[in-house]
């Protein structure tokens, strides 16, 4: 039929055009440019997320290497193949070092439990961590459970953690106010400057200031369970995640706003 004809002649074509770039080195070396600056140029507009961005970019250096070998073949200097191999390596270090922990929460964790589902959705989606950076942050004990079940325990508040209450009486025993139990969150500003000092350190090595001494306890009664987050851990995550970079000052900020509108409410209900 003329159909398969049609179909016969176009895949045809793409043969001959395939076989025809295959034989002209210098046209298949400057394709594999332009596939280069794309991957450079284009990932930036398409993509947000660091690890395909990351991705992108060995992509990139893979086709620049390639071109560069079939413009020049055996007669590559020395220094153009070491600065390009160089290049690739640093670019695929980033790109596992995106990955790598995002491959080890999807072996670890296939599936959240049902407590995890819902502080995902009440807390992280709602701040634009996706479930794979939830379940990256379990995977790397960036945030983990605590959980009560024989005996009440006292947490420091020292900026290495906060803390969210999922169940059970939760109290800053430092801070005496009625309904302090109710509030869900712990030690949010603490963390805060805790991460801020952290971020200073990394970004100049000399720099000799400590994290935040503690100045409040928290007291979890019996049966209660929290979730902690710890501030190194992320950080550590957020230096390769930049959404999660994002998404992390996003949670401190809606812990912030809940215990500020709480007292008004409060103020507001006893006023009725």
């Amino acid at each position: 039929s003329s159909s398969s004809e049609n179909l016969f002649q176009s895949t045809s074509g793409v043969f001959q055009t395939s076989s025809v770039i295959a034989s002209d080195t210098r046209l298949e070396a400057e394709i594999l440019n332009d596939a280069s600056y794309l991957a450079f140029d284009f990932s930036s507009i398409l993509f947000s997320n660091t690890t395909w961005l990351r991705l992108c970019n060995v992509l990139g250096r893979i086709f620049i290497l390639t071109s560069t070998y079939l413009q020049s073949g055996a007669n590559v200097s020395l220094d153009t193949a070491l600065l390009q191999i160089s290049m690739l390596l640093v670019s695929t270090h980033l790109f596992l070092q995106s990955v790598g922990p995002q491959i080890t929460a999807l072996i670890n964790s296939p599936s959240l439990s049902v407590r995890d589902r819902r502080v995902y959705t009440n807390l992280f989606d709602p701040t634009g961590v996706s479930a794979l950076q939830y379940k990256t942050l379990l995977a790397s004990r960036a945030i983990e459970w605590v959980d009560c079940h024989n005996s009440s325990a006292y947490l420091d508040l020292n900026g290495e953690f906060m803390y969210f209450r999922y169940t059970g009486v939760v109290a800053e025993e430092t801070r005496e106010s009625t309904g302090r139990g109710q509030h869900r969150f712990f030690g949010e500003l603490q963390f805060a400057r805790s991460l801020e000092e952290r971020s200073k350190k990394r970004s100049f090595s000399k720099s000799k200031k400590t994290p935040p001494a503690s100045n409040s306890t928290l007291h979890a009664e019996r049966g209660s369970s929290l979730l902690r987050l710890s501030s190194s851990k992320i950080l550590q995550l957020m230096e390769n995640d930049d959404e999660l970079s994002t998404a992390v000052p996003k949670l401190i900020l809606m812990s912030l706003q809940e215990k500020l509108i709480a007292p008004l409410e409060e103020l507001y209900d006893g006023s009725v």
